[in-house]
């Protein structure tokens, strides 16, 4: 219930997915939803280093990825995975966005963006 923002991924762009959730005080909530199983193996932890900074209207997210943790090899140039990236701030009133909408909840891989390595 605070202002986070979350990265999936779905290297097998299908109903498996990866999603990483960072607040703005730095913590992390990571999961892997396999089947479209929304409970998800909470066991799984990213392999990341991230950091945040805090300003008095703002704040920003920086976060590095090995690629090589995700259920698959490493991409190589021209692979295409699915992904998305959301930004929830509850400061004033709520705003969510999405950079590929999903029109309703995150939780579509059918409607993520592609990445293309």
């Amino acid at each position: 219930q605070d202002d986070c923002v979350e990265l999936f991924l779905s290297p097998t762009r299908d109903n498996n997915y990866y999603q990483i959730v960072v607040n703005s005080i730095g913590t992390v909530f990571d999961v892997r939803v396999e089947n479209g199983n929304l409970n998800g193996d909470r066991s799984w932890n990213a392999r990341m280093q991230h950091a945040v900074h805090v300003e008095p209207t703002s704040w920003s997210l920086e976060m590095e990825l090995p690629l090589d943790q995700f259920g698959v090899p490493a991409p190589q140039p021209g692979a295409v995975w699915a992904a998305n990236l959301a930004r929830i701030r509850i400061a004033n009133a709520s705003e969510y966005g999405q950079w590929s909408p999903t029109n309703g909840s995150a939780l579509r891989p059918d409607r993520f963006g592609l990445l293309v390595f």
